[in-house]
């Protein structure tokens, strides 16, 4: 997932992913605004922030 997120040139993607018996995985579908429940939510708003400020860092964007 972190190279396909890289590929698309995404910050941020939700991925669903199938695995096999064998531990083979598939990515099935990319999605740049997931929709999601209450506790991914949480997860989400609890976690942008780190991740806009890596943005910020790395690329010395500005963080609006």
């Amino acid at each position: 997932c972190v190279k396909a997120l890289a590929a698309l040139e995404l910050d941020v993607a939700g991925f669903d992913v199938r695995v096999s018996d064998k531990g083979k995985f598939f990515i099935v579908e990319v999605n740049s605004a997931p929709s999601f429940g209450a506790e991914t939510a949480k997860r989400y708003a609890a976690i942008m922030p780190r991740i806009v400020q890596h943005i910020h860092d790395t690329r010395g964007m500005e963080v609006y």
